[in-house]
């Protein structure tokens, strides 16, 4: 809520919950970019480094860079970064010469196990920053409540 100079709440209310400021996230408008700039340098690298692999584990590296860019987002813009991982992954990785298509239930896996891996760990670091950012005074109230 707002505060005018005499400390009194203020007719202008914000109806936004203002931003914790020591949230380590990354704000929400960055997040496109990062998660695009990070997917396709991963899956053009993996395009040329994994051709001989097993898709299982061209699927692992992706899942795992998409959880590292997970880690610094919260949940809704982690859909994001795994929906960008997937376009990554399937233009260039599955189908190469970055042409979308769809391979039947492989791509059901691969999108399932981005978006499960990217909101599992966006939803594991906000529920940490919810707890370590209360004070054990309030945590223990809230247990005797």
């Amino acid at each position: 809520m707002a505060v005018s100079v005499n400390g009194q709440p203020s007719a202008h209310s914000s109806w936004r919950h203002d931003a914790n400021v020591r949230d380590p996230r990354l704000p929400n408008a960055f997040i496109g970019i990062v998660a695009f700039t990070s997917t396709l340098i991963v899956a053009v690298t993996e395009a040329d480094a994994t051709k001989g692999w097993h898709w299982g584990a061209q699927l692992a590296v992706m899942a795992v860079t998409a959880g590292i860019i997970c880690w610094w987002c919260r949940p809704l813009p982690s859909v994001l970064v795994s929906l960008c991982g997937w376009l990554m992954l399937n233009g260039f990785v599955a189908n190469s010469d970055a042409q979308l298509g769809w391979s039947g239930h492989r791509d059901v896996v691969r999108v399932l196990v981005l978006v499960t891996t990217g909101l599992g760990v966006s939803l594991a670091r906000a529920l940490y920053l919810h707890f370590s950012s209360q004070s054990p005074v309030q945590r223990q109230g809230e247990l005797g409540a």
